[in-house]
């Protein structure tokens, strides 16, 4: 994935707590070779992210879930990723966060930036999505528009217990 336009970030934490805000942010853009084009890019990162500016001499151990969460979508900028798969996000994260951080995936979409996003949260992000595909047991259960799977009667057997075969109607 290094050269070819594409950015991961895990489920989880995965950042380095014993180094920095910067030093985790740098290691993000190891492949980019162009060093005034990886502070450059760093800046922008941290245009986007005012916090990480503000504390990126301090440990990544120090932030709080959300702020290292924003770290973490950091941390797979400096790249300037095509295509940004992104695992869990909201994992562990408080709803009031959660919403803030969704903001992100917006924002890459419309620079131009295909976002993969797999998350347990479907209402929210159903909500910020073009496409969607639900997921039973491993198996594909729906795949459409994500204001088509929003207003799908089957969803909420889904998410709220049942599976599609039970014929409950419940509202996600």
């Amino acid at each position: 994935m290094l050269d070819l336009g594409i950015a991961y970030m895990p489920q989880g934490r995965n950042l380095f707590p014993e180094l920095t805000d910067r030093h985790n942010l740098e290691l993000g853009g190891t492949t980019v070779r162009d060093r005034d084009l990886l502070r450059q890019r760093m800046d922008e990162v941290m245009d986007r992210f005012p916090i990480l500016r503000e504390r990126a001499g301090e440990q990544a151990s120090t932030l709080s879930g959300g702020k290292q969460k924003m770290l973490e979508f950091g941390r797979a900028l400096p790249l300037a990723p095509e295509l940004i798969l992104i695992d869990e996000p909201s994992m562990g994260l408080a709803r009031k966060v959660t919403a803030r951080l969704f903001g992100t995936p917006i924002e890459l979409r419309q620079a131009g930036v295909t976002v993969l996003m797999v998350e347990q949260n479907a209402r929210s992000a159903l909500a910020i999505s073009d496409d969607g595909i639900v997921l039973e047991q491993g198996r594909l259960a729906l795949a459409g528009s994500a204001e088509e799977i929003l207003s799908d009667g089957r969803v909420g057997a889904l998410f709220l217990g049942g599976g599609l075969g039970s014929g409950k109607k419940q509202r996600l």
